[in-house]
């Protein structure tokens, strides 16, 4: 039922999300059965603001009543990704081409961190600059996670 919750929510949103120019980044459902959380990241390439995400959320809010795709009592949270949380889609590596990310991946059965800039992203590969003269080019699927490096 998760799944079959998440997608007809990804199904809903989507186009809702090409009106404001933004982007779905993931949609998790949580939760006991009739008691649903259901948490929408959304982005765009220059960033959301509160007042966009607010707007998202009531219309959201508004389609999921009006299609009742949601048994039982549940609450929405709209929100960006924050740096805190991993990239997730190919559009925000190439929104962050330029930034320093952490890249986790496994390597010989062991787990490995590297930390570098991200210089390229294509749309199935991401360079790394690890160094003056060392790039490392990953597979999107051959990574663990990757976050963006705080400053601090």
């Amino acid at each position: 039922m998760k799944e079959t919750v998440e997608q007809s929510v990804r199904e809903l949103v989507e186009p809702l999300l090409e009106m404001y120019n933004a982007f779905l980044v993931e949609v998790t459902a949580r939760g006991e059965r009739n008691t649903k959380i259901i948490e929408i990241f959304i982005d765009t390439e220059k960033g959301i603001d509160a007042k966009t995400i607010s707007e998202i959320n009531k219309e959201i809010n508004r389609r999921l009543s009006r299609e009742e795709l949601i048994p039982g009592t549940y609450r929405v949270s709209v929100s960006s990704p924050g740096l805190d949380r991993p990239l997730r889609i190919t559009r925000q590596y190439k929104k962050n081409v330029g930034r320093d990310i952490e890249v986790h991946y496994v390597s010989n059965g062991q787990p490995q961190k590297i930390a570098g800039t991200l210089v390229g992203a294509g749309d199935s590969v991401f360079t790394l600059k690890v160094d003056q003269n060392t790039q490392k080019d990953f597979e999107y699927n051959a990574v663990e996670k990757v976050f963006i490096k705080l400053p601090w």
